[in-house]
């Protein structure tokens, strides 16, 4: 390992005996990695395998480069500037959260999500690229879209969005209230008030 490398994890705060090196000069990592709020421009080091969750929140990133190609629990990389999700994680085992960033696309997306997806408080127009399967809930609220195209083929749990068709909405919808989502084992409601733009009077959650 060399010094350049072993510098980096001791400036993320790893555990280098956590630290697995490959070939290809990209680590595994055996635990959680924790690198939000470090106001980071980029990811120092290429990422292949996390076995835990990945926290790169709260940065200044405007790529998913170096990001782990799998993570066996959570991605959460909220509260960045990111454009779209180039780069990112091609398996999540867990929730990913991408809300509060600057993304008008949802371009490299996993196609299956294992948790919950979370894109709320972006610019987007449409769901293009959102992934295919989400075995949890899709939350899409304070974005610009307009109607539901691109919705993804299976939805295990709830749609939740804010999508105006015709002055009416979609479906027959659950009002949020401050519960826990239906069918849902996280509260994303303070979250969404703490990023801004959120009208509880104006969020539904559509059911099956």
């Amino acid at each position: 390992m060399t010094n350049d490398l072993l510098l980096e994890i001791d400036q993320l705060g790893l555990d280098v005996k956590k630290v697995i090196e490959n070939i290809d000069g990209s680590i595994d990592y055996e635990g959680d990695i924790d690198i939000s709020e470090m106001r980071l421009d980029s990811i120092p080091i290429k990422f292949r395998r996390v076995y835990g969750s990945f926290d790169c929140s709260d940065n200044k990133l405007t790529t998913l480069r170096r990001s782990p190609d799998f993570i066996d629990g959570d991605f959460y990389c909220y509260l960045n500037e990111l454009k779209d999700l180039s780069y990112g994680p091609k398996t999540v085992c867990g929730n990913y959260i991408c809300s509060g960033n600057n993304l008008i696309s949802l371009y490299g997306a996993p196609k299956e999500i294992h948790g919950d997806f979370v894109c709320a408080n972006n610019f987007l127009k449409d769901l293009n690229y959102c992934p295919e399967i989400i075995r949890g809930n899709l939350i899409v609220t304070s974005n610009e879209l307009r109607s539901s195209i691109y919705l993804p083929k299976i939805i295990e749990k709830n749609f939740i969005h804010d999508i105006p068709v015709d002055n009416r909405y979609i479906d027959e919808f659950l009002y949020i209230g401050i519960h826990n989502y239906n069918g849902s084992s996280y509260d994303y409601t303070e979250q969404l008030e703490e990023l801004g733009d959120f009208d509880p009077n104006s969020i539904f959650i559509e059911t099956e």
